[in-house]
């Protein structure tokens, strides 16, 4: 979900101008800090870019079952829709490119969680998983025994389309698995502030997985290091994906990079994405 609308909407302001004309309360005098984030959350985006480039699996079956649940944050229009009329998503009606970012982020997210059931139930090695052959009915049992939970927390009408799209079967996809926190989201930070997790027995170095595509993970990051709904213990893994051309991709970006400046100078995210993640391929 990128719902938050970013002002003023000046393309040609660079990020320091466009920080000190959005909060100067804030950012004047503090040029410093300013530039030094700037610079840091740059270079993570670049990371986190990186990383999507590159797939990363549990290396056996005891890694797999630590991976408990996959959170996938919403993105433009729904699992059945490629827009909606939600302000945020007219707000990007012209870029085709954004269009559908909700179904590509949440069909991630149910291909990962197919692969780590299948290395979590032994049936084949990791290096094996791609080529394996099962029928629906086999992935369905296999996720439902041994799957972490698709956690997702959209809009209602995401809810309701994702609901339905796992009840007739055009997501492959348990609905015993699938968990969606009873919250009114209308903003990417409502998720992270109300995010919930069902009643799994976490253990100290379990795993949760999240969603996204690789700019905005690195704000909501920073919302996670400030209000800290991840379960003390528990390590978290990205699984990002990228826009296809790198002009979308920088653009998506810089808007995002926008939202990090905005939400250090509101209070909403820290300077420091300090939480620790990981990301593929893993040392």
């Amino acid at each position: 979900m990128n719902r938050e609308s970013t002002s003023p909407k000046n393309e040609d302001l660079s990020l320091r101008d466009y920080a000190i004309v959005s909060n100067p309360e804030y950012w004047r005098g503090k040029e410093s800090e300013l530039k030094s984030l700037i610079d840091k959350a740059s270079l993570e985006i670049r990371e986190i870019e990186k990383s999507a480039q590159r797939e990363w699996l549990p290396g056996n079956a005891e890694e797999a079952k630590k991976i408990k649940a996959i959170w996938v944050l919403s993105g433009a229009g729904t699992y059945k829709k490629t827009i909606t009329d939600d302000p945020g998503d007219l707000a990007n009606i012209g870029k085709y490119w954004i269009h559908g970012s909700d179904r590509k982020r949440i069909g991630h997210a149910a291909d990962l969680i197919k692969k780590i059931s299948l290395i979590a139930s032994g049936n084949c090695l990791p290096k094996e998983v791609n080529s394996y052959k099962i029928s629906d009915v086999e992935v369905l049992a296999l996720v439902k025994e041994y799957g972490p939970y698709l956690i997702y927390n959209g809009t209602a009408v995401q809810n309701a389309d994702l609901i339905a799209a796992i009840k007739d079967d055009s997501l492959l996809m348990p609905e015993e698995k699938l968990f969606i926190p009873e919250s009114k989201i209308t903003k990417t930070i409502d998720q992270v502030k109300m995010l919930k997790f069902p009643d799994i027995n976490f253990e100290k170095n379990d795993e949760i997985g999240i969603v996204s595509h690789a700019p905005h993970l690195a704000r909501v990051m920073r919302m996670v290091n400030k209000y800290k709904p991840i379960p003390e213990g528990v390590e978290v893994q990205l699984y990002p994906l990228v826009f296809g051309d790198p002009e979308n991709e920088r653009e998506f970006a810089q808007s995002e990079m926008k939202g990090i400046v905005g939400y250090v100078s509101k209070g909403l995210a820290t300077a420091e994405s300090s939480y620790s993640y990981l990301l593929a391929p893993r040392a």
